[in-house]
C-alpha cells in the first residue's frame, strides 16, 4: 500500500470540548493498511466514544483484510487470493468488487495513470527497494506486458473476479486507503457520528465539523516532516497527499520513490508531493496519485474535469502551486 512510512497530511486538533458540548477522544492503531491510523471522535463521554471506535476499527480491519495483496486470512478470499489464482474465477465479497470497479473507472478517468493492474511492475520496484538495487529495464518491460486492465474481468451478477492473464497481478495501493476511508466515513454517519476525523496515513477524512468550526488539517513539508507548509479548513472533506518521501530508497545520490509512472515504468520526476482536497476520499486518493505522475499543466487540466476538487503541487525544487479552489480553503485566510 502507498503512503505508509510517513503521514503526508496530519490532523491538527486539541483534545478539548467541541462547540456542541462534546469532548474529543483520540484512538491510534497500527494494525490496518500498513500505516498509523488515527480516529478522533467527538462524543458525550468516553464510554460512548470507546464503543464507536471499536465498531469503526472493526469495519476498517474488515477492509484491510479484503484489500491486502500481501497477507491471507482464515475464511476469507481477498486480493492476494485473486492474485494467487490468476487465470481462475474467484468468488469475492461485494466490497472487493466495488473497489475493483472503482479501480477500472480510475484507469479511464486518469488516462491510464492510475492502473491497479500494474502489480507485476510494482512488485519489481518493491523488491528493488528492499535490495537497494534498480530493476533491469528488460525485466520492467517484460512485466509491463501483463498490466492490461482489460484482463481484469468482473462479473457483478455472479460476484466473481478473474484475471484473464495468469501472469497479471493487482496492486490497489493507489486507491485502497482512500476508498476504504470514504466507506469508513459513510459508516460513521450510519452510526450517528456527526463530528469526527479519520487519518489513514496520508489520507485524512473529516466528518462534519467541530461544533460549527472547521477542522484544521496540516499539510506536511515533504523535506521537513516536523513542519506544515499549509493548513486547510475542512468540513466533510478529504485531504490526501501522495509524495516521494514515504517509500523510497537512495542509490548513487538519486531518490527512487514508490510512485511509478505506467508510461515509463520508473518513478515520476515531477514533484515532491501533491495534495488533493475534495468530497470523496477515494477520488482524492486517485487524483493525488494521477497528478503526481504528470506535468503540472496536464494535471491541472485533469483536475478541472473533477468538480469541487482542489490541489496543491510541490515541485522538485519545493515550489508550491495551488489551484484556485485550494486557495479558497486555506485556513490562514480565515
Amino acid at each position: 500500500m502507498k503512503k505508509c512510512a510517513a503521514i503526508a497530511a496530519t490532523m491538527l486538533f486539541l483534545l478539548s470540548l467541541c462547540g456542541c458540548g462534546k469532548s474529543a477522544y483520540r484512538y491510534t492503531y497500527t494494525d490496518v493498511f500498513d500505516t498509523v491510523t488515527t480516529f478522533v471522535l467527538y462524543a458525550e463521554n468516553e464510554k460512548t466514544a470507546d464503543a464507536l471506535a471499536e465498531k469503526l476499527h472493526e469495519r476498517l480491519a474488515f477492509y484491510h483484510r479484503l484489500y491486502s495483496i500481501y497477507d491471507t486470512f482464515d475464511g476469507a478470499s481477498n486480493l492476494r487470493t485473486v492474485n494467487e489464482r490468476a487465470g481462475e474465477t474467484v468468488e469475492v465479497e461485494r466490497e472487493i468488487l466495488d473497489l475493483l470497479t472503482f479501480g477500472k473507472d480510475a484507469f479511464v478517468k486518469t488516462n491510464g495513470k492510475v492502473n491497479i493492474a500494474m502489480g507485476s511492475v510494482l512488485q519489481l520496484w518493491h523488491e528493488a527497494r528492499d535490495a537497494t538495487k534498480l530493476p533491469s529495464a528488460s525485466a520492467l518491460a517484460a512485466a509491463a506486458v501483463h498490466c492490461d486492465i482489460e484482463n481484469l474481468l468482473i462479473d457483478e451478477a455472479a460476484q466473481t473476479v478473474r484475471l484473464a492473464d495468469p501472469a497479471m497481478r493487482l496492486d490497489v495501493g493507489a486507491v485502497a486507503k482512500g476508498f476504504a476511508g470514504e466507506r469508513l466515513a459513510d459508516y460513521a454517519r450510519e452510526l450517528g457520528i456527526d463530528s469526527a476525523l479519520f487519518s489513514l496515513g496520508g489520507n485524512v477524512v473529516a466528518v462534519g465539523d467541530k461544533g460549527g468550526e472547521p477542522f484544521v488539517i496540516g499539510i506536511e513539508d515533504p523535506r521537513d516532516l516536523q513542519s506544515y507548509t499549509k493548513k486547510v479548513a475542512a468540513r466533510d472533506l478529504a485531504v490526501v497527499t501522495s509524495g516521494d518521501y514515504q517509500r523510497y530508497f537512495t542509490l548513487d545520490g538519486v531518490r527512487y520513490h514508490h510512485l511509478i509512472d505506467p508510461a515509463t515504468r520508473y518513478p515520476a520526476p515531477f514533484f515532491q508531493a501533491v495534495t488533493v482536497v475534495g468530497a470523496d476520499s477515494g477520488v482524492a486518493d486517485m487524483l493525488s496519485t494521477a497528478l503526481f505522475l504528470m506535468p503540472q499543466d496536464e494535471g491541472a487540466a485533469l483536475l478541472a474535469t473533477f468538480d469541487g476538487y482542489a490541489a496543491m503541487w510541490t515541485d522538485a525544487n519545493g515550489t508550491q502551486i495551488l489551484s484556485d479552489k485550494f486557495e479558497e480553503i486555506l485556513y490562514n485566510q480565515r
